[in-house]
């Protein structure tokens, strides 16, 4: 009897228990499985068909740098430049005045545009007119010259390139030269000592154009001038010294192509005894007024294979 009821009073409270202890291990059991679950990995994504592709869902650009543009050659190294040697030769021909330089229909055939419209108004208002041609109209050059025949110079150098060749034109014991700059200013000085006019000559290869020749031609005054001084016991003594006048702002500079030739020729304002272009391309023939054309002739040769550029009608002239 007594047994009995101690079985009765504590029933309840061990099937509480028991269910206690069930819904505990459950939940162990859900966590695990839980953990399980993010511990293993995802699926892979099938691939996705061209036809099963969904315009509207937001698409990633993958941009890639390089240093090349596609399809382009990878950059090579310059070429070097081919070594160029000019023998460069200028005539100075006496021509009765006006051959060359009142003849229009001998000026047509000339290219005058090869220098700036300012340098061709300046130089032409100063007495000096200046144009190049191809050699096929050498031979109506040519024929010009035989017409009038007479004793020339010829200046000959050979080099890739060089600086102030003197060319002299003409010597004078007295003269004044008034000439315009490229501004157009007036400018005049009289010269007492005695004078050489020359042409300083200089000349190099074009900068990347091969066989063509960039030839400067300066303007110079040589005056040979005298002042006095005082020894050191106080006598005068005369010293001899010589000045030069360059006329920069009326320097020609031009590129020659190949094949081509120079014309440097007084223009018809160089009747005025004054003008630069009487200075320097006009002489006195004694019987006639004479005027000097200027033929400047550049072939260039290879110093590799010694090729050269070469000219059937050429200009003759004594030295």
């Amino acid at each position: 009897m007594h047994r009995h009821s101690i079985a009765t009073t504590q029933g309840p409270f061990s099937r509480l228990a028991c269910e206690a202890r069930a819904v505990l291990a459950l939940i162990v059991a859900l966590s695990l499985v839980g953990c399980a679950a993010k511990n293993q990995p995802k699926p892979k994504p099938a691939p996705t068909s061209a036809s099963a592709f969904d315009a509207a869902a937001p698409r990633t650009l993958s941009l890639v740098q390089s240093s090349e543009l596609p399809g382009e050659p990878p950059p090579k190294d310059a070429q070097p430049a081919i070594p160029i040697l000019f023998q460069l030769e200028v005539y100075s021909l006496p021509l009765p005045y006006g051959t060359i330089s009142h003849n229009e229909d001998f000026w047509k055939r000339i290219n005058e545009q090869c220098i700036s419209v300012g340098l061709y108004d300046a130089l032409y208002k100063n007495g000096i007119r200046v144009g190049e041609a191809p050699y096929s109209e050498f031979a109506q050059f040519k024929k010009v010259i035989e017409e009038n025949p007479g004793v020339g110079k010829r200046y000959a150098v050979a080099a890739q390139t060089s600086k102030d060749i003197e060319m002299p034109m003409k010597k004078c014991d007295s003269q004044t030269i008034w000439y315009s700059d490229a501004s157009g200013i007036g400018t005049g000085r009289t010269y007492d000592y005695g004078a050489t006019n020359l042409f300083m000559l200089s000349f190099q290869s074009t900068p990347r154009k091969t066989g063509e020749v960039r030839i400067k031609l300066c303007p110079v005054i040589r005056e040979n001038r005298k002042r006095l001084q005082l020894n050191s016991i106080g006598e005068e003594t005369e010293l001899a010294y010589v000045t030069h006048q360059s006329f920069f702002d009326l320097a020609i500079n031009v590129d020659i192509p190949l094949e081509h030739f120079l014309v440097i020729a007084p223009s018809p304002e160089s009747k005025w005894s004054s003008s630069l272009g009487e200075a320097f391309l006009q002489t006195d023939g004694g019987a006639q007024k004479l005027e000097q054309v200027l033929i400047v002739i550049a072939k260039p040769y290879r110093l590799d294979d010694q090729n050269r550029t070469t000219v059937d009608d050429e200009p003759t002239a004594k030295k």
